[in-house]
């Protein structure tokens, strides 16, 4: 264990001590009477086990330096920014984000943030102005904290008297913001945020203050909406949450939540980043005595409001974070879905759920089976090749899109729920309808080949429910990876269709016979399908 200090002459003091070691006090070399400002910023750091940084405001205004490394380097002194450069009272903030780097941030006198830093294998330390003059308080303190090897965030005491935020991440972050608020008498407030990072997370963190007398039982609903051109799904984030008032209450006056997910959205965000981050954002906010009440109102409100707007009367919302214990959760889902006040709820991976307007279906259905042997061998003897999910992880229901259109849908139990309602007999037979048999379970495919779930739901479900030109494939020669999941799905069935089939005719511009191995877009089911190569 180390401490420094600033001696009452200004030299730099410290003291050490080590197991079984009694303390040992010293002056630091090269930094003796006169070397610091009394009450000046100083900071230590260590980085790794065997190295330790120092830094202290001069008596002349500059960023004074020293390292030490165990066994190789004794005390080296050196100068990192020269007179003027520092306020005499300014605080200093050191980080390191990794036990290769050193970050350090100061207050000039003119009242501007500088940075350093060094990565290991630089010759010297890089300076640099992170901030204008007149942003922060010359006599202000700084505080700072690295989350991870890719992030900074820093904290100062700003001009205005406020304290404000500066940070940096190595990958685009995009961060939307809205407040709690609720009418008349009521004291329930609150701020709510979301922040998308480019590599693929989001997070959905605020807090829900009651500054009155009653307790509040309340729900928060957060739509992101992309860009109106992207064709997207809105991203919907849902916390339920009790506050407690100073005089009734027995818990809690504020109710602070933080949930980031990396893992299912990836994929989605990935894909669309630019799409989301430049969309817009807003809650709604219920908020009463009863919860259960609350949160079916909630649901109905937000739906109400939301997919009225969105394209073609198909209004398609993604719930992060529901809880499993909500009022849609409950109840028979059967198979996975069920119908509230003309929605279609379904019950995703990852603990999500999908909002479908009801102009999206016809209806839920009620019955559901695993896909049977003699079908899935089929399916895989003429086209997949032993790529498919599991057998028991395929189920068909009678569920039924708009105009009684086909759809898949990945469930919260990690099967695969093919709905083929709209389609008659095919429930029942799914052979009877085999050209959309295929087609489906090319999106099966998709699901079980690749983790980006959600981006499956965002780009296909859509395109399934209005029968958008989407299915519409280009000439075959561009990667299979690069078209969209409809225009996939419908290669695979246009090269095994037979030409003449009237009933079910193909839709794309393919030529040649049924399953022709001379097709140019054969290539996508011997290189992609039959491989599992998504």
């Amino acid at each position: 264990m180390e401490v420094w200090w600033t001696g009452t002459d200004g030299s730099i003091q410290g003291s050490w001590m080590y197991d079984k070691i009694e303390w040992h006090r010293y002056q630091l070399e090269g930094a003796g009477p006169g070397s610091a400002v009394i009450g000046g910023g100083l900071r230590a750091q260590s980085r790794r086990s065997d190295v330790l940084h120092l830094w202290w405001v001069s008596t002349k205004g500059s960023l004074e330096g020293a390292f030490i490394v165990e066994g190789k380097t004794p005390w080296t002194r050196y100068q990192m920014a020269g007179h003027d450069s520092a306020s005499l009272s300014t605080g200093i903030c050191s980080l390191h984000r990794y036990s290769g780097t050193e970050e350090i941030f100061w207050i000039a006198p003119n009242g501007a943030m500088f940075n350093a830093y060094w990565y290991e294998g630089m010759p010297s330390w890089n300076v640099f102005q992170t901030l204008p003059g007149g942003s922060a308080k010359p006599n202000g303190k700084l505080m700072g904290v690295s989350r991870e090897p890719g992030t900074m965030e820093i904290w100062y005491a700003a001009s205005d008297g406020g304290v404000s935020d500066r940070y940096w991440y190595d990958f685009r972050t995009k961060r939307f913001g809205a407040p709690i608020l609720s009418g008349g008498l009521a004291a329930l407030g609150g701020w709510t945020s979301i922040t998308l990072k480019e590599q693929g997370s989001i997070r959905w963190n605020g807090d829900g203050h009651d500054s009155g007398a009653d307790d509040y039982d309340y729900g928060v609903v957060g739509i992101l909406r992309p860009r109106p051109e992207s064709n997207l799904a809105p991203i919907t984030l849902v916390h339920s949450g009790h506050v407690s008032g100073h005089i009734i209450g027995s818990s809690g006056r504020d109710d602070p939540w933080d949930q980031t997910n990396d893992k299912d959205y990836i994929g989605l965000i990935q894909k669309h980043y630019d799409d989301y981050a430049n969309g817009t954002f807003a809650i709604s906010v219920v908020y009463t005595s009863g919860f259960q009440s609350t949160f079916e109102s909630l649901i109905n409100t937000v739906v109400k409001w939301s997919v009225g707007s969105l394209l073609d009367g198909v209004g398609i919302l993604i719930f992060i974070g529901v809880e499993v214990g909500s009022l849609v959760m409950t109840g028979s889902l059967v198979p996975g879905a069920r119908i509230l006040n003309g929605v279609l709820w379904m019950a995703g991976p990852g603990n999500t759920l999908l909002a479908i307007a009801a102009g999206g279906i016809a209806s839920a259905g009620s019955r559901s089976k695993v896909i049977s042997e003699e079908d899935y061998r089929w399916a895989n003897n003429e086209v997949f090749n032993g790529t498919l999910p599991p057998r028991d992880k395929i189920r068909i229901t009678d569920t039924k899109g708009k105009d009684g259109r086909a759809f898949t849908f990945p469930m919260s139990d990690g099967s695969i729920t093919l709905n083929v309602g709209g389609m008659p007999g095919m429930f029942e037979n799914p052979q009877s309808n085999q050209p959309t048999l295929i087609h489906e379970l090319v999106h099966a495919w998709q699901i079980h080949h690749t983790p980006f779930q959600l981006s499956l739901l965002a780009d296909a479900l859509a395109s399934q429910l209005r029968g958008s030109t989407s299915y519409d494939y280009p000439d075959a020669g561009l990667p299979f990876k690069d078209m969209n999941l409809e225009q996939q799905a419908q290669i695979v069935e246009d090269w095994w269709t037979d030409p003449n089939d009237k009933i079910h005719p193909r839709r794309g511009r393919m030529k040649g016979e049924k399953k022709d191995e001379t097709s140019t877009y054969f290539r996508y089911i011997r290189d992609n399908i039959r491989t599992g190569n998504y």
